[in-house]
């Protein structure tokens, strides 16, 4: 019968005497070779060996009871190489190539040369059958200084456990790359032959899985933008860019941290840079470094944009001829802007209207841009574009755009937090009045099933009443749609859906606080339909009375891929604008169901120029009522056709 000895002290540690080893001393190193053994035999007795069968009977042997323990702790001085901490267990009744086989966990004692601890989980269904507690070298020889084996529990373990490193220094690397040349200081200077220089470092396979940042920091701002490219061994790369001007990056690492095949710098341009430090960091780390209040962004240089020039000597951003519109910014690829609230961008006084655009890297889909503006009109000089908490780690880019012909002249720009922000002053519209846009939509807050939108209220000076008084129409649900054209979109994630057609016990009405434009997100209820239009009243007057349809939306490669990882094109719906006055626009659709996703106000008329396209017109040749419902030639009365109103006898 196999016996157990049991550790009598379970409200110490209990010491694991080592110096029963040959040639062993606490506190002095002790040497091992490649696949050294060395081990404390801890149970009474052999196994009794069959080496004929191949077998061994273990039923004289007393084993050690570590069942009060929960650990094998080392505490260890120094160790120049990788150390195997092991337990042994009862013996599995076999003998294989080394002898007796016995079951047996086991853990890493890491090279060090710093004093610290190490420790080993014993397993709990086998530790009150512990044989002998070893360590064992690896391919290479060194060795390890030792200053104390026990067993402890798991408070004693906890209380000396060392805190995982925050960060790990990758500077060796860096001093690795061909033609790196290292200062007295400990920075290294890099120089980039030809523009996107791959100046790269080969790790392999590099775990750094304990880790969530990649940080480089430059000795000094470069002429040029440098860029940090991330390849893994599996999955897509990563990278990060530090703008010209600029010397601090962080880099957010991937789900495939855990296999790094190489990182790289790169220049934007022939030259030199000085890498001051570069090394992993965790989240905490990252969180407790001193934080900017602002992030310029560099006049120096706006690489991104379509159809405009900038001339950096006077700041001047000239929209060309050749498009209805165009822009020019900053290009990040996927920055981290999570330590700023607003982008703000300031202007000598503006003399037309235009947009600031962030524009983000969508998580989900690494190509997906997904476009916030930040509209002023004439007269602006600061424009406040607020960040999306949700998506700024991983800002696209960021530019201004305005109607061909148009030009701005910038003071500044840059990333800041709140503290930091100053007042906007988005201008004056051609009415003399202060463009302000405010937005009605929904959230996953939002979400109201049918019967539980009556008389519910959005917005406040600008705000949408629901009347759904039968209570089983009206409903918003979660459901994404990009609206704009193919330049810009803006994408929205929840809709209310009328369920269908208005009467009076199921329409919308919108509180107009003065005189503006009103911009409507709204798709049919029905791809197929081809008859349901949109009409919004104001007093007497009809605003707007056309049919929505599917076909009106275009197909715009927005980056993103199909369920099989193909590329494929979204569908961008247009916007409706129409000029509101002060007062209540009646919101019906007399046909059948639309499904709105949000409707924007803008004080005054704006004078800004989009190519935003309008729903599309009514229909050669067709004839509708005033209701906006499709009749026939037998109708009698007020009917609209080709865009026109007749009367039909």
């Amino acid at each position: 019968m196999v016996m157990a000895l049991v550790a009598m002290s379970v409200s110490a540690k209990e010491p694991i005497d080592f110096t029963k080893i040959s040639g062993f001393a606490y506190g002095t190193a002790f040497k091992l070779g490649t696949w050294d053994w060395k081990g404390v035999t801890l149970a009474q007795g052999e196994p009794v060996k069959d080496e004929a069968a191949k077998t061994a009977d273990d039923s004289n042997v007393t084993y050690y009871d570590a069942s009060a323990y929960d650990y094998v702790v080392v505490k260890y001085t120094a160790s120049t190489i990788d150390v195997s901490l092991i337990a042994q267990y009862k013996c599995k009744g076999t003998i294989g190539q080394y002898g007796t086989e016995f079951n047996q966990g086991q853990s890493t004692i890491g090279a060090s040369t710093e004093a610290t601890y190490a420790a080993l989980e014993l397993d709990a269904t086998q530790k009150k059958t512990v044989n002998q507690i070893a360590i064992q070298s690896g391919s290479t020889a060194g060795e390890i200084t030792i200053d104390e084996v026990y067993f402890a529990t798991k408070d004693e373990w906890e209380a000396v456990k060392p805190k995982p490193a925050q960060t790990k220094d990758m500077m060796a690397s860096v001093k690795g790359i061909a033609n790196a040349k290292t200062n007295d200081d400990g920075t290294v200077t890099l120089t980039g032959a030809s523009a996107w220089a791959w100046l790269g470092m080969w790790l392999g396979s590099f775990d750094a899985s304990a880790f969530d940042y990649v940080v480089l920091e430059l000795a000094e701002p470069a002429d040029f933008t440098v860029q940090l490219a991330i390849q893994h061994n599996v999955g897509d790369d990563v990278s990060g860019q530090i703008p010209a001007g600029e010397t601090l990056m962080k880099v957010k690492l991937s789900e495939n941290k855990n296999a790094i095949k190489q990182m790289a710098l790169q220049n934007a341009a022939v030259g030199s840079f000085t890498v001051k430090a570069f090394y992993f960091a965790t989240q905490d780390y990252v969180d407790n470094m001193s934080k900017p209040t602002t992030k310029n962004l560099p006049l120096s240089n706006l690489s991104s944009g379509w159809n405009a020039t900038y001339d950096a000597a006077s700041k001047l951003i000239t929209i060309g001829d050749e498009k209805d519109e165009g822009g020019k910014g900053w290009w990040y690829g996927s920055a981290d802007f999570s330590d700023f609230d607003n982008v703000v961008v300031e202007f000598e006084e503006t003399t037309v209207g235009g947009k600031v655009v962030v524009e983000y890297e969508d998580a989900a889909a690494s190509r997906r841009a997904e476009a916030v503006p930040g509209e002023f009109g004439v007269g602006a000089t600061c424009v406040v574009v607020p960040l999306d908490a949700t998506k700024k780690a991983a800002v696209k880019q960021i530019y201004i755009t305005g109607a061909k012909g148009s030009t701005y002249t910038l003071k500044a720009a840059y990333a800041a937090v709140a503290s930091a922000t100053p007042e906007a002053n988005l201008g004056k519209t051609e009415s003399g009045e202060t463009a302000k846009p405010v937005m009605i939509s929904w959230g996953a807050d939002d979400i109201a099933a049918k019967g539980s939108l009556d008389g519910k209220t959005y917005g406040e000076d600008f705000k949408l009443t629901i009347t759904d008084t039968n209570k089983a129409k009206l409903e918003i649900d979660a459901n994404n749609a990009y609206f704009g054209d193919a330049t810009t979109q803006i994408k929205f994630t929840h809709r209310l859906k009328t369920g269908g057609k208005s009467d009076s016990k199921n329409n919308m009405a919108l509180t107009i606080p003065s005189d503006g434009t009103l911009k409507v997100y709204v798709r049919t209820g029905s791809s197929s339909a081809t008859d349901r239009n949109l009409v919004l009243t104001q007093g007497e007057s009809e605003l707007y009375n056309k049919v929505v349809k599917e076909a009106d939306a275009v197909e715009v490669d927005l980056g993103n891929v199909d369920g099989e990882g193909n590329p494929k094109k979204d569908k961008v719906y247009p916007v409706i604008e129409v000029a509101v006055k002060a007062g209540t626009v009646a919101v019906t659709y007399p046909t059948n169901s639309l499904n709105f996703y949000g409707f924007e106000f803008v004080s005054g008329t704006t004078g800004i120029q989009q190519t935003i396209a309008p729903a599309k017109v009514i229909e050669n040749n067709v004839i509708y009522n005033l209701a906006g419902q499709k009749v026939n030639e037998s109708y009698k009365g007020i009917v609209i056709k080709n865009g026109k109103k007749f009367i039909q006898k």
